[in-house]
């Protein structure tokens, strides 16, 4: 039996393997270390300001002789759909034994109205929840909020018990240790309990300038 010969390779098709190794393998390193840093990213804290130690006096927090569960929201981070999704089951947990209220900044230089947008309507369908409009953020910054996604629990008083994130990470959806210390605070109460908060900057006047 006579075997066919093998095809000589064509000239540079040697290097042309070589090289494509070569880009696939760059690609591959370059998508890792993206990846990697969204990860990191995922996990990296937003910044507060300095807390209010009580409910500010504002028409837009009334005081209901209960606790007072208030969301800092940025419109249009995507990150707060979670944190949205998981004051919603929060509520559901609590039965009604709290005053809850969304806080949506609407950044200086943003139009009225700019602030009614897919997370606003997402809130207006979450049972027990008030939706307030924060111009030029005014309100957030006498809570101490700086970043999206931010949860204050006053109690039935008016004092401070909780200052944090109800989500893991930005955009993660499932139990966190937010949600726990609210649920603890409302049962028993007692100091100021405290949670990482994840989302993005409240005072990024458009989409492009939020993180995503």
């Amino acid at each position: 039996m006579i075997l066919p010969r093998a095809l000589p390779s064509p000239p540079g098709a040697s290097l042309a393997w070589a090289r494509l190794a070569a880009g696939f393998a760059l690609w591959l390193g370059v998508s890792g270390a993206g990846y990697a840093g969204l990860a990191r990213y995922a996990h990296v804290p937003g910044v507060t300001g300095r807390l209010a130690a009580a409910l500010p006096g504002s028409p837009a927090l009334p005081r209901a002789g209960k606790p007072t569960l208030v969301l800092v929201l940025h419109p249009e981070c995507p990150c707060s759909r979670a944190s949205l999704a998981e004051l919603a089951r929060l509520l559901t947990r609590l039965g009604g034994r709290v005053v809850a209220v969304a806080v949506f900044v609407r950044p200086e230089g943003t139009p009225p109205g700019w602030e009614r947008g897919e997370l606003w309507d997402a809130a207006a369908r979450v049972p027990g929840l008030t939706s307030v409009v924060d111009d030029d953020g005014a309100l957030a910054a006498q809570l101490g909020a700086a970043t999206s996604g931010h949860a204050l629990l006053f109690d039935a008083g008016g004092a401070l018990a909780f200052s944090g994130g109800i989500t893991e990470s930005r955009g993660h959806v499932g139990d966190a240790e937010g949600q726990e210390a609210i649920v603890a605070q409302v049962e028993r109460g007692a100091g100021v309990a405290r949670a990482p908060v994840y989302g993005c900057p409240l005072a990024s006047p458009r989409s492009e300038g939020v993180a995503p």
